[in-house]
């Protein structure tokens, strides 16, 4: 999988003309322990499903759900894709547009089907890794907390 890039989020912004499946969901090192690794498989299974249902209670016809989930279907049994993951995964599906990016942050698994993508979850690869500051009100006064993306 490609890292996200500019054009990816051109490409996740614009209108796809129909229902559009955002789901992200954490993953583990392979390694990290067999179990964690294996749960991407069943996560994604279990997160296709409650867009499926979703999807059939937009109206959606049960073929054209079918073909609409397939491609992301297909990662469940895919050894490869599960292989290597640091963060997470967003998988992207509408009827014109399918793309799964490997994250180099952790997302809370997620199912969203709407009218565009989700790419809320995205935002923090915007910032570049950079650190940023936040102004909180309280003690000590004025005090500016530092935080970076490695450390939400």
């Amino acid at each position: 999988m490609d890292p996200l890039l500019r054009e990816d989020f051109e490409s996740l912004l614009a209108d796809h003309g129909g229902p559009c499946v955002s789901l992200f969901l954490p993953t583990y090192r392979a390694g990290a322990a067999d179990a964690a690794t294996r749960q991407g498989p069943i996560r994604l299974r279990n997160l296709l499903r409650a867009a499926q249902e979703r999807l059939l209670g937009h109206g959606l016809l049960p073929a054209e759900v079918g073909a609409l989930l397939a491609p992301a279907k297909d990662l469940v049994g895919d050894e490869r894709f599960w292989q290597n993951n640091a963060g997470g995964v967003a998988i992207f599906c509408s009827a014109d547009f399918f793309h799964a990016y490997h994250l180099p942050i952790r997302v809370k698994e997620r199912v969203v089907v709407g009218r565009r993508f989700a790419i809320k979850p995205l935002l923090p690869l915007t910032s570049g890794g950079t650190t940023f500051y936040m102004l909180i009100p309280g003690p000590p006064p004025g005090a500016l907390p530092a935080w970076s993306r490695a450390e939400e």
